[in-house]
């Protein structure tokens, strides 16, 4: 499939729940119904704040499926790893409370850790502007809910710029880089803790964007993140991925028993407009995935929103 052209899906979406998404809910699911697009899963980083309100929203869209899900950055042998965790129970389970409680605490260090860089430093980039940098693109309630996450890249930049602290992204990316070397470094959970939790709630984890990890395909560093992530999937679809790669990662789930996702990782206005849905994989791993989730492909069942979706069975 061309990347072109439209999918019946999209399964990583962001909206402004996210710390760096500047899009509201409905968005994703007005574009769905123009394109035609059956099924999508709004994956915010790291909690699932959204939920309530993208189920809400999906009543009025009775055609277009939804997949409950998260994408979750976790810390394995290799550093930081991105996981699109799908098909999590509504509501959640205590260990998933438990765990998104944690990562809400995460990711309040890890603004307060940049800040804290940036002025030792020499930057005054205080709790006070960071606050203002969010402000900019996300709604209050979003802010309140979550606290003062690290702002997003684009947004603190501009900010920078206007300050006259910095002279282009060059600068402004040396900057953080040694802000970051500053502070003493904050870390994600532990990879093991995560694919337990998400497992033992039925969910299913896939590896999101995988050219950051595996830029060509290397099969030796995915058998480590498969085995080390415990994978279901891989994301073999999304903007970062080219056509060969696609096929490489695709020939590597087929190898393995995993399933291939696609998604085209919107964060904004522009990309819901330019990149929804037209991430470039397969129809028919829509397919591959419903059957994870114990749903025949011959039903209606992908047809209807289903916020508790029927848990995979796991051998």
């Amino acid at each position: 499939m061309k990347a072109s052209a439209t999918s019946l899906y999209d399964l990583h979406l962001h909206t402004w729940w996210s710390f760096d998404g500047e899009i509201d809910v409905e968005s994703h699911f007005r574009r769905a119904q123009e394109r035609g697009v059956r099924c999508l899963a709004v994956t915010e980083h790291n909690h699932m704040d959204s939920v309530a309100e993208v189920l809400a929203v999906a009543e009025r869209y009775p055609a277009i499926r939804v997949i409950p899900s998260a994408e979750l950055t976790v810390r394995t042998s290799i550093g930081g790893v991105d996981l699109l965790c799908y098909n999590l129970p509504v509501p959640a389970t205590p260990g998933l409370k438990a765990l998104f409680e944690t990562y809400r605490v995460c990711q309040r260090d890890l603004g307060e850790q940049f800040s804290k860089g940036m002025q030792a430093i020499g930057v005054d980039f205080n709790e006070k502007r960071r606050r203002e940098v969010l402000e900019l693109y996300r709604p209050s309630q979003m802010i309140e809910r979550q606290g003062l996450t690290r702002p997003k890249r684009a947004m603190t930049l501009t900010y920078f710029l206007k300050q006259g602290w910095v002279q282009d992204a060059d600068e402004f990316d040396s900057l953080c880089a040694r802000a970051h070397e500053a502070v003493s470094g904050l870390t994600f959970p532990e990879v093991n803790r995560v694919r337990d939790v998400v497992h033992e709630a039925g969910g299913l984890i896939v590896l999101a964007h995988p050219p950051l990890y595996c830029k060509d395909a290397d099969h030796d560093q995915l058998d480590l993140l498969r085995t080390e992530c415990a994978l279901d999937g891989i994301e073999c679809a999304h903007p970062r991925v080219t056509p060969d790669l696609c096929r490489r990662y695709r020939a590597y789930c087929v190898e393995y028993g995993l399933f291939s996702t696609g998604g085209s990782d919107s964060h904004t206005q522009t990309n819901v407009d330019h990149a929804f849905g037209r991430h470039g994989g397969e129809a028919g791993w829509l397919d591959e995935l419903l059957d994870r989730l114990g749903e025949s492909r011959n039903t209606d069942s992908r047809q209807h929103n289903c916020p508790t979706a029927p848990h995979a069975t796991r051998s």
